[in-house]
């Protein structure tokens, strides 16, 4: 419940600064400021697999930033390309259109590198393609938003904390199967 507050928090602020302010002031500092607090969120609520309209919003503010210069040019394409690699690396609930839309990134940006990176991307977006559907299996019966109170041991309550056990076990269980511990602690 808290997380989901916290969620709701990030977009509204996220939304709010977007919409609000890029009328107003579209300077450089007004753009970075806008990407730090992406980041911010990302940071924080990245892994969650709802999280998936931030990350669209994030790469469409990054599309839309005009560059001035070759060198700024070629910043933005290695910001987007960052992005879109750990969004499709994450298991959202819609990685697929992330990946799609990634795909035609890169072969616009570069034909003959596009297949290699997609090459080199493409485990990661399948492993998190396949840990997405699993969520949705797993978390399809949970029920998030009703209140934490003392449990009075009725049926709906027993089957919801074991539905929250299997969940938890499926995360415990590194759905994601990364090596490095720092990412499954961050998971």
């Amino acid at each position: 419940m808290i997380l989901e507050l916290f969620i709701i928090c990030v977009y509204i602020y996220c939304t709010y600064t977007v919409k609000y302010h890029f009328y107003i002031v579209n300077t450089f500092d007004f753009r970075t400021i806008l990407t730090q607090t992406y980041e911010f969120a990302l940071q924080y609520i990245g892994l969650d697999p709802h999280s998936t309209s931030i990350w669209i919003e994030y790469i469409t503010f990054l599309k839309g930033s005009e560059t001035g210069n070759t060198f700024a040019e070629e910043q933005k394409v290695v910001s987007l390309r960052k992005v879109y690699q750990k969004a499709c690396s994450r298991p959202l609930m819609d990685v697929e259109t992330i990946w799609r839309d990634y795909v035609i990134f890169e072969q616009n940006t570069n034909k003959t590198l596009a297949s290699k990176i997609l090459d080199e991307k493409k485990g990661l977006f399948l492993a998190a393609k396949r840990c997405s559907k699993e969520y949705e299996a797993v978390a399809r019966r949970l029920n998030r938003y009703e209140p934490s109170l003392p449990p009075k041991g009725s049926p709906r309550e027993l089957q919801q904390k074991k539905q929250w056990q299997q969940y938890l076990s499926w995360e415990k269980s590194n759905p994601m199967q990364y090596d490095d511990v720092l990412q499954v602690t961050e998971r």
